[in-house]
């Protein structure tokens, strides 16, 4: 049966739907593969991640296409690491390398100059034990006459001072500072009129950073200090070497000990006036060659 035609009347033909092969599913992506290629899991997860994301799996990209990068960044690294080693090498070991500089130690200088130095490590003695240890390093190391030994002790003086359970004002420790200085002058002592013998004399130099403390507890710890070092006298005012010196009597007027603020920052303290004239003498000529 022939169908009428309508004259000018354009007749749209009806639009194919579009097949099921034409829509691309997981599913279908499977089977496919299964039924055309018969390949492995791993094969169908390749597959299916270049239809998702329009590009090649790393595992199918080959292999050579990764060794020129691979081996152009090696190449860069060996150069880094020569051109750092290259330039480590010319500015420290090379014959154009800047001298190093060699760090100067800071050397203290002591308080009174000294011909001998002798190191001592108390350790754990105290009391009568740390003042006989301190004695036989005197006994040691006599020099001769009119030389100056500094027996360098490893603690700061207020430890020291505290370890020989001597009774000193809190103030006057306070007022202390860790440089100070240990040591004995050698001398010759007369006994009668024919011989004599040589003897060291033990003194202490102590610093301070508040002069108005501690010479106010100097005068303050004479009321006790007789009797904490176990002497009998009194004190009395002196000049020695132009210096204000508190000097420690017995009933004879021999001195025991003395002692003296030679400047606002130090405090000698000794047992006779020659050992006391021979620090000062000391410390003015090093005073004097500087």
């Amino acid at each position: 049966m022939n169908e009428e035609k309508t004259p000018g009347v354009a007749i749209d033909k009806p639009t194919p739907s579009p097949s099921q092969e034409s829509i691309r599913t997981y599913e279908g992506d499977m089977a496919k593969a299964l039924a055309q290629k018969k390949t492995s899991s791993i094969t169908i997860a390749i597959a299916e991640n270049k239809r998702a994301t329009g590009a090649e799996s790393i595992a199918t990209t080959p292999a050579k296409d990764y060794i020129k990068p691979l081996l152009t960044s090696l190449a860069s690294l060996v150069l880094l690491a020569g051109g750092i080693f290259g330039g480590y090498y010319l500015y420290t070991e090379s014959p154009f390398a800047v001298p190093k500089a060699i760090p100067i130690p800071t050397v203290i200088p002591s308080i009174i100059p000294y011909h001998k130095k002798v190191m001592v490590n108390v350790g754990e003695a105290t009391g009568n034990k740390l003042i006989q240890q301190i004695f036989s390093e005197f006994d040691k190391n006599i020099l001769p006459q009119g030389k100056i030994l500094e027996l360098v002790v490893d603690i700061p003086a207020t430890e020291f001072i505290q370890k020989t359970n001597i009774n000193i004002p809190d103030m006057l420790l306070r007022s202390l500072t860790d440089r100070w200085m240990l040591g004995t002058y050698s001398e010759q002592i007369m006994v009668g009129t024919t011989s004599e013998m040589r003897r060291v004399t033990p003194f202490i130099a102590l610093t301070t950073d508040f002069f108005q403390n501690a010479f106010a507890s100097m005068l303050s710890w004479e009321k006790t200090l007789g009797d904490d070092l176990k002497m009998q006298g009194q004190f009395a005012d002196k000049q020695i070497r132009n210096r204000d010196v508190r000097v420690f009597t017995n009933n004879d007027g021999e001195i025991l000990f003395l002692y003296s603020f030679i400047n606002k920052e130090t405090l000698i303290i000794t047992a006779t006036e020659s050992a006391f004239i021979a620090i000062i003498y000391h410390i003015e000529k090093e005073t004097y060659v500087r």
